[in-house]
């Protein structure tokens, strides 16, 4: 018997039993309710499996006790009774202690379909590894050739309580459990625990996006159809978890690591030469910037080396070099490329920092971020987004050119509350550490298809006031450079760049409505919100006639010249208590919005 249990078990419990209604089934435990108040019900439903697996009960028996057997190691778990009963179907129910029991329905007639569920009482634990176990065990294929189709959902029951079920309120949840859409397979690829964090990878595929039928298809060797011919369009989506946090997809990979990566590097004056990557380690932060053929470094700064060992293993498209380089290499190989397994925090503090102690490393060019979100109050992420002697040695490290680039998670809406009493106080507070350790130059950005079900905002950082020109570059500029400054594809000899252009810059070099709403609403308010609220309410009273005096008109002119730099506002004693603001979002779009407005009807 696989199981074992404190107190015997009556041999009589494990045998199969056909329509009988034993009222032994009913249990009687003590257990605390405040431990229990938010229980799950964990339901999975598999096809095309096999008909004879489906049909053997001992079969079946065997794979229920083989998951209790591997989730009493975590649970501590203990079989109280295994009842089997067959009809048209074969149904069993495995009573577990602390209320907790599975139940399985197998239909071997119906396109070999099974029915799992699982009642986890409690805290629910590692729901991510019970759904491989159910997977793994009864995903038994069929001859007919076909992928055992997966699909699972969660199903939360009673009050929810702080502390309890964090796993209901992650991306886990929100992207790999709950079926936005009828999902026709979904499975764990990997999951397993390093020394830092949880790193999952799942696999699924969405009816709107995808279909099952055509990558089946797709596998058919000698096939003519078009998704055989294409396989590379009818893949599942692949998404990499780490502690339940969506870190990127296979369907969106680019979209969201050329919006990491390339708006910097473009707004180098001349290409950047020494590149730092701090995380990033499933390889495609690194692989965008390679790309470049400025680079002569680029160094990845990753502290957990299974991080990347699983992306070489379950991820090796996020870090494939081999279409754009010389030769068939992995991205963590590239000759230019020097991947450091430790602490980004001490390596930039012993080399960059007020007490730096190595001093043996070289400026560096453009510093990529990323790293954690901005989202909660988690010590890493307050140490990461607070702490200004992190933030100094940063900027010590950059040359006189240098830019600094990150993501800042989820874009805000104009709805919310101001971020100061948000879970994205972090994010509110950043922003000030940025302007008091010396960056001269911000400006904030969106991108939509980062895979994150939300638009994903980003930070460029520069030190030098020079990069502004540079940030607005011309689209026509920028797709000259995208020509002169990126490699080129092996396969189909075009720039090695999916989603970004000059058209794509554009539009980030716009700030959106939704950051001067939030950022409004800061207590106390901004100086520079009450102006934009005076001079709204004055040109909705009096009209543009009402600003064109001359005092208003130096300042609009004054407020249109410096988009984010201070040099113009010399002299100008109206806004000498906006100096120390120009880079906040609300400003920046005020004057590229509102003013260029009135500036135009008063140019005449």
């Amino acid at each position: 018997e696989p199981c074992e249990t404190e107190e015997s078990v009556d041999n009589d419990e494990f045998e199969v039993a056909k329509d009988d209604d034993d009222e032994d089934d009913d249990y009687d435990e003590e257990f605390d309710e405040s431990e229990s108040a938010c229980s799950v019900v964990v339901k999975v439903d598999l096809k095309f499996v096999d008909s004879e697996f489906l049909s053997s009960m001992e079969e079946l028996q065997r794979a229920l006790l083989s998951v209790i057997w591997e989730e009493s190691a975590s649970r501590r778990l203990q079989l109280w009774k295994l009842q089997c009963q067959t009809s048209s179907f074969i149904m069993c129910s495995a009573t577990l202690n602390e209320g907790n029991f599975l139940h399985l329905s197998s239909h071997p007639e119906d396109g070999g379909f099974i029915h799992l569920s699982a009642y986890v009482n409690g805290d629910g634990g590692d729901l991510t590894n019970l759904i491989a176990r159910l997977q793994k065990h009864f995903s038994v294929p069929a001859s007919t050739g076909h992928v055992v189709r997966s699909a699972w959902r969660l199903q939360p029951l009673g009050i929810y309580k702080p502390g309890l079920n964090s796993l209901l309120t992650d991306d886990m949840f929100t992207f790999s459990f709950t079926p936005h859409f009828i999902e026709l397979y979904k499975t764990v690829v990997l999951d397993e625990m390093s020394k830092f964090q949880r790193i999952t990878v799942t696999e699924k595929f969405d009816v709107p996006t995808h279909s099952l039928e055509a990558y089946e298809a797709s596998l058919v060797p000698g096939s003519s159809s078009y998704a055989a011919n294409n396989p590379e369009f009818f893949q599942p989506t692949k998404t990499l978890f780490l502690d339940g946090t969506s870190q990127s997809t296979s369907y969106c990979d680019a979209g969201y690591h050329e919006a990491l990566v390339h708006p910097a590097m473009f707004a180098h004056p001349t290409g950047p030469k020494r590149v730092a990557i701090v995380g990033g380690g499933e390889g495609a932060t690194l692989r965008e910037v390679l790309k470049h053929k400025s680079v002569e470094k680029c160094l990845m700064i990753e502290i957990d080396p299974d991080m990347v060992r699983v992306a070489r293993e379950a991820l090796p498209e996020w870090n494939d070099c081999s279409d754009f380089s010389e030769s068939d290499v992995n991205c963590f190989d590239h000759p230019r490329a020097d991947v450091r397994l430790e602490d980004a925090f001490a390596w930039f503090r012993n080399n960059f920092g007020p007490s730096a102690t190595l001093h043996s490393e070289d400026p560096l060019d453009v510093i990529i971020m990323d790293a954690l979100d901005p989202e909660g109050g988690a010590e890493i992420v307050m140490a990461l987004y607070r702490n200004e002697e992190f933030w100094v040695s940063i900027i010590e490290s950059l040359t006189d050119d240098g830019i600094l680039i990150m993501q800042m998670g989820a874009a805000p809406a104009n709805e919310e509350v101001g971020e100061q009493f948000s879970l994205w106080h972090n994010r509110d507070a950043f922003l000030g550490v940025i302007e008091r350790v010396g960056f001269r130059q911000m400006f904030t950005y969106v991108e939509d298809h980062a895979g994150f079900g939300d638009s994903w905002t980003f930070l460029v950082a520069c030190v030098s006031d020079r990069c502004k020109d540079r940030w607005f570059s011309s689209s026509a500029q920028v797709n000259l450079e995208m020509h002169t400054r990126v490699h080129r594809r092996r396969s189909d000899n075009q720039v090695a760049l999916d989603f970004f252009d000059g058209v794509l810059v554009s539009e980030y070099q716009r700030p959106r409505r939704q950051w001067e709403s939030v950022y409004c609403k800061k207590v106390p308010r901004p100086v520079e919100c009450e102006f934009v609220e005076s001079q709204a309410n004055r040109l909705a009273v009096g009209g543009s006639a009402a600003i064109r005096n001359a005092g208003d008109l130096r300042v609009a002119a004054a407020l249109a010249r410096a988009i984010n730099s201070t040099d113009d506002l010399k002299g100008v004693s109206e806004f000498r208590p906006l100096r120390s603001h120009l880079s906040s979002p609300v400003v920046a779009r005020h004057f590229t919005l509102l003013f260029a407005q009135h500036l135009s009807e008063a140019s005449d």
